[in-house]
């Protein structure tokens, strides 16, 4: 009787609090917070993240790894950065969100607004030294606890105090005599080394760079006249001794440092004109020496051709090469001789460009900006042009230091960009000593990727699915992957155009093998034509349906080291669980080191120790993050985040992997989400939610939060929801019928489990999940009502269209993209008219509800339109939501707060009974938007 008695009370106790959970409404966005920016220091010991809700201050938290536990949290703490020895914290603390927000209630400018505020904490001494008003800060990244920041510039002086304001450190132009002061523009830089606490602070900076090393501080100071001046300065950081570059009459850009703090550079211009041309200036700053390269020293470059001051200035990591911009001169439009309405405002659309107009207009000012790469070599005193107009950009490797480079261009073939989704573009390998380039493929659609050190090139060819070696030397190419028994291609590549490769996890040191990926394991490719091809994973991958992949821990390695253990990220294809794995390089040796049982991501690792973190999820559990001390024992890491603990006072609701048989006999899978409180023998309103394939996000975890076009899973299984997500299995020519094959026989089988009522389904989707929608409409009336958001409901029209975000042209999309009908309009015609709603509208019965906004850059909003305009002409009941100024998917979080109330309204409604909103019943007039 004593244990049947505690057997009852325990049962009593669950009830009760399980009674005590409470559904998600749209009242609870606010208090869910969000993870950002996550890191570790150096030396494994502290992580630092944010803490942010969305909408609100936030929190930033520093944690000391060793304890497992917060030591010191600041509110709305941002771009935090610790310094290389881990002693000090370096962020900014912004201003009270609600302070900003009455601020905007009062309509003040922007320029009226509190100012950021740059914090210092010291670690060892649990100190904090507090900045108000500071515009910037930069902080070495390697070797040092350099920093350098720059406050924003004070308010306005009185004439009289700027009198007594002149520069007291600079030397005037020569020949110059200043009767009165000039306008400064800058504010107060300070360059502190906070190890040794030396500092130093200069006056009226506009800009500067700090070296990655911080042993150098590049810094101008410009003045505002009749005639502009500005003063450039280099700063010794172990002696915080100023050196004056120049001081004169001109403008000064693009500040750079090389890595080691030996040599600066920047772009400059004595002209006045609005059209300048620029030299650029640079030096050592050990032997206080400078030179200035101008075109007429640069070899190869084009007539009539200009130094670009567009180009970011760039160093070798070595510092023996520099790397700057070119570009030719554009003539000047000038119009001051007409009055604005007297000026022709046109733009010619012709059929033999090799852009659409509406691209060019897109990257116009891009394509002013265009500039092209040049190479200074220090150690031969020599600048070459390396790329010109007929190569499009190139390719340096991450450290810039070798001496080839890989150079490409798709301006041949821009046209066929037009309609066509291959890639094509020539190609060279340029030598940045001498500028030789040669050229080693036309036309190709594949991919190519230069080595580190130069001295090959991997090359996947779409035409034949297989990897090739190119060695630059020899100038011979070889295939690597024909004679193995696997695909290199993407297997489940199911539009109508040729599938790219899987992927490349990088090379080995001194180039001598490259690692690459098929759908399942690691390979290595050993370089030179008789390099030996194997199976690094030994086929674990494949034979367990998990892909494995390398995880690069370290971005600013070039190489793979094959020296130590590498860790392996898994992901099961089958039960789609994350795993993570050792690898050793030379004996194949892979070993498990964790098993969630879960999805694994964000693992990052400290710099220069053994400590790695990263975190698990599900559906119902929050990413927090764990901090792993041992390598080999990830199975003992430890939480050091609890970001949303309320999660447990709310219903929820599981997912679980679904799979069915499809009308013609296909095995098919998806997703059930089912509420917190699911019982077999209820009845429940189910949402179907699609978009291609969905499945492998089983483990993935939602916040509540405003929606930007689809429904939000937790917020409808809290409130009783079921919902259904089915991948999808494509054919060309027959999107439509594909959608409706699987959604619609997915749906018939959970009618026949019993749980779902029948007569209370919905269909949401956006973008091609709207598009599918308003096509599934059509064809049957299985659904009580649907929500499509951004459909594409006629084909035909939208095929000629274009998508303003890009400027490009829509037919691509259709002929080999997402779309998959795989033939022009003209080629066949009836397939784009089959697969478009808008013929079919009249079959239509379900109760629709559209969102298609008016700035709608991917789809045009006429596109809505079309379907809304045919639903009204057949008196069928359809509303549209267009929220003005807002994109493809809401940005603004009002608007998404909004949306989120009225789908969940028109939801409710249709497939819960629930009293009808007003704007559903009555709409909107347009005398009472913004009021209903």
């Amino acid at each position: 009787m004593r244990q049947v008695f505690f057997t009852c009370l325990l049962v009593i106790l669950t009830i009760s609090a399980f009674a005590q959970k409470k559904p998600l409404n749209h009242n609870v966005y606010d208090s869910w917070k969000e993870l950002k920016d996550f890191s570790i220091t150096r030396d494994g010991n502290y992580s630092v993240y944010q803490q942010n809700p969305q909408k609100g201050d936030g929190l930033l938290i520093l944690v000391d790894n060793s304890a497992g536990k917060s030591l010191k949290s600041f509110i709305r703490g941002s771009g935090q950065q610790f310094t290389v020895n881990s002693e000090f914290l370096v962020f900014k603390v912004v201003p009270q969100a609600d302070t900003i927000r009455n601020l905007k209630i009062k309509k003040k400018k922007e320029d009226t607004f509190p100012k950021d505020s740059l914090f210092i904490y010291s670690v060892k001494n649990d100190s904090l030294y507090i900045a108000a008003r500071v515009k910037s800060f930069k902080l070495a990244s390697e070797e040092s606890s350099i920093l350098a920041f720059l406050y924003e510039k004070d308010e306005e002086k009185k004439e009289e105090e700027v009198a007594d304001t002149i520069l007291q450190d600079s030397v005037p132009p020569k020949d110059s005599l200043i009767v009165k002061p000039k306008q400064k523009e800058g504010s107060k830089l300070v360059f502190w080394n906070l190890q040794s606490n030396l500092k130093s602070e200069f006056e009226n900076v506009t800009d500067y760079a700090l070296s990655e090393n911080g042993n150098m501080l590049i810094f101008k100071s410009e003045f505002k006249d009749s005639i502009d001046s500005v003063a450039v300065f280099i700063v010794d950081a172990a002696t915080m001794q100023k050196r004056q570059v120049i001081f004169q009459n001109g403008y000064a850009q693009g500040l750079s440092a090389d890595k080691y703090g030996q040599r600066f550079a920047f772009y400059f211009s004595a002209d006045t004109a609005k059209t300048k041309t620029y030299s650029l200036i640079s030096g050592e700053s050990l032997k206080y020496s400078k030179f200035e390269i101008t075109t007429d020293i640069v070899k190869n470059i084009p007539a009539g051709w200009k130094i670009s001051e567009n180009y970011g200035l760039r160093f070798s990591d070595d510092g023996k090469k520099m790397y700057f911009g070119t570009s030719p001169v554009f003539p000047e439009l000038k119009t001051d001789s007409l009055p604005d309405d007297e000026v022709v405002k046109l733009d010619i659309w012709s059929w033999n460009d090799s852009r659409l107009q509406s691209v060019q207009l897109k990257s116009l000012e891009k394509d002013k900006k265009k500039s092209y790469l040049c190479a200074y070599n220090f150690d031969k005193n020599t600048a070459v042009q390396i790329a010109d107009s007929s190569m499009d950009d190139v390719s340096l490797s991450r450290k810039a230091n070798c001496n080839f480079a890989l150079g490409y261009s798709n301006y041949p073939y821009e046209y066929l960009e037009q309609w066509e989704n291959a890639n094509f573009r020539d190609y060279w390998f340029v030598n940045t000593v001498t500028g030789e380039k040669s050229k080693f493929a036309s036309k190709f659609d594949g991919s190519v990727s230069l080595s580190p050190d130069g001295k090959f090139a991997v090359i996947y060819d779409k035409r034949d699915s297989t990897w090739y070696m190119h060695d630059l030397l020899r100038k011979i190419s070889y295939p690597l992957t024909d004679k193995t028994d696997v695909n290199f291609y993407n297997e489940e590549s199911d539009v109508p155009e040729l599938p790219s490769h899987y992927g490349m996890a990088g090379w080995l040191k001194n180039d001598r093998a490259v690692i690459l990926y098929d759908k399942f394991d690691l390979w290595l490719c050993n370089s030179g034509k008789d390099g030996e091809i194997k199976n690094l994973t030994n086929g674990f991958g494949r034979k367990h349906n998990i892909v494995l992949r390398y995880l690069k821990t370290d971005s600013e390695k070039e190489y793979v080291d094959d020296n130590n253990m590498i860790v392996v990220t898994g992901f099961n294809e089958t039960t789609k669980q994350g795993t993570v794995y050792s690898l050793n390089l030379k004996t194949g040796d892979l070993k498990l080191i964790l098993d969630a049982g879960k999805e694994i991501t964000g693992i990052v690792k400290a710099k220069d120790a053994e400590v790695y973190s990263y975190a698990v999820c599900d559906y119902g559990t929050f990413p927090d993050k764990y901090i792993v001390r041992d390598n080999l024992y990830w199975n003992n890491s430890e939480k050091i985040t609890d970001v949303n603990p309320q999660v447990k006072d709310y219903l929820w609701g599981t997912a679980e992997m679904y799979s069915w048989t499809s009308f013609s006999g296909d095995s098919l899978s998806g997703l059930l989400y089912k509420p917190e409180n699911f019982d077999p023998k209820k009845k429940y309103p189910m949402i179907v939610y699609f978009y291609e394939k969905y499945s492998d996000e089983l483990y993935s975890h939602y916040t509540p939060r405003p929606s930007r076009s689809v429904i939000n899973f937790p917020l409808y299984t809290s409130n009783g929801y079921v919902i259904f997500i089915p991948d999808i299995k494509y054919n060309t020519g027959t999107p439509g019928k594909d959608a409706y094959e699987a959604i619609v026989s997915g749906t018939y089988s959970l009618i026949e489990k019993g749980f779902v009522n029948k007569d209370k389904i919905g269909l949401q989707g956006q973008s091609w999940g709207g598009y599918q929608v308003a096509y599934l409409v059509t064809q049957t009336d299985l659904y009580n009502c649907a929500m499509a958001g951004a459909a594409v409901s006629n084909m035909t029209s939208a095929y000629g269209g274009i998508r303003w975000e890009s400027g490009n042209s829509r037919m691509m999309q259709y002929e080999g993209g997402q779309s998959r009908i795989g033939a022009t309009l003209w080629e066949d015609l009836p397939a784009y008219v089959e697969n478009s709603p808008v013929f079919f509208a009249d079959k239509i019965n379900t109760p629709l509800l559209l969102m298609h906004n008016d700035s709608d850059g991917a789809v045009p909003w006429t596109q809505g339109i079309e379907l809304f305009t045919a639903m009204k002409r057949l008196n069928k009941p359809c509303w549209m939501l267009t929220y003005n100024g807002e994109e493809h998917n809401l940005k603004n979080r009002p608007n998404c707060v909004d949306l989120s109330i009225r789908m969940m309204q028109f939801f409710d409604y249709y497939l819960k009974d629930a009293e009808c909103p007003e704007w559903l019943d009555t709409g909107v007039p347009a005398i009472w938007k913004g009021m209903k």
